[in-house]
């Protein structure tokens, strides 16, 4: 690896943002250890998987944060799977969903220790995509994030929000709760709930870009509106619905881990529309 002011005077250079550096950086690493497979001669027989555990925000046009919640730029990451011995066909793109809980069976798989695990596992094996297959090999994939659950198919996602009993009682007693500005606590009582996250810097800079942060429930037709920036819920119900039931389905496997009325039909399914309407401080 070049010492960290080479890559650095490498990216001036070249004429680039300094921020860069990351990225160059990463580039000299994944070399490192593709040169050091080499020295022993076992590149060929060796899978490489590169990924990355969440995503952020745009790059260009309007800046838009998706990290901490369960919109798309928070949550698809890249995945790429190099294996020259071992991949069918190899250049090809998979236009399917797959997540990283797909790894651990993949991998188990291909060691052949696929019935090692003494329990089910989340994930499917991906082993059939790598030996040339495009069929698919999940139909959803199932989210959450703090106050925040999702279902995503390939054309839809569906998102419920949904906070404690405790929560809801302040929101129906018109509570405020502070705005944060990135870094900056701004002493305002404005927003109308809690971030879906402790994290509140994260959680702002998602709530701020994104107008459909806050709504309880949130329908998004992933081809005509890749940005999720149209809520259809109330124009899609039977949509919502099928979702929502599928969801309601996934959590209740899930001991332990209450959520609105996906798992208690007596809670309430959102807050009472006229408590956001409020405007008491604490």
């Amino acid at each position: 690896m070049p010492p960290r002011q080479k890559i650095i005077d490498e990216v001036k250079a070249a004429g680039k943002n300094p921020v860069s550096a990351r990225e160059t950086w990463l580039d000299h690493s994944l070399a490192a250890i593709v040169n050091k497979l080499n020295q022993h001669g076992i590149r060929n027989d060796t899978l490489i998987i590169f990924t990355a555990d969440h995503g952020e925000k745009t790059v260009s046009g309007p800046l838009v944060w998706g990290k901490s919640s369960l919109y798309d730029i928070g949550m698809r990451v890249p995945l790429v799977l190099n294996w020259p011995n071992g991949i069918t066909s190899p250049g090809r793109s998979y236009d399917e969903i797959v997540s990283q809980v797909d790894l651990a069976p993949t991998l188990l798989e291909l060691t052949g220790a696929a019935n090692l695990p003494t329990r089910e596992v989340d994930g499917v094996s991906l082993l059939p995509v790598l030996k040339g297959s495009q069929a698919v090999v999940r139909d959803a994939l199932f989210c959450e994030i703090g106050y925040a659950r999702a279902v995503r198919t390939k054309t839809f996602k569906y998102v419920a929000v949904r906070y404690t009993p405790e929560i809801y009682a302040q929101i129906d007693k018109g509570y405020l709760w502070e705005r944060v500005e990135g870094n900056t606590a701004t002493g305002k009582y404005t927003e109308p709930r809690p971030y879906y996250v402790d994290n509140r810097q994260l959680g702002s800079l998602a709530a701020h870009t994104h107008s459909t942060y806050f709504d309880d429930d949130q329908l998004y037709n992933l081809t005509n509106d890749p940005d999720e920036t149209s809520n259809l819920h109330s124009q899609m119900p039977e949509v919502a619905e099928k979702l929502k039931q599928r969801l309601t389905d996934y959590i209740g496997e899930i001991p332990g881990r209450p959520f609105g009325e996906f798992t208690d039909s007596t809670a309430p399914s959102a807050a009472k529309p006229e408590a956001s309407k409020m405007k008491l401080l604490r």
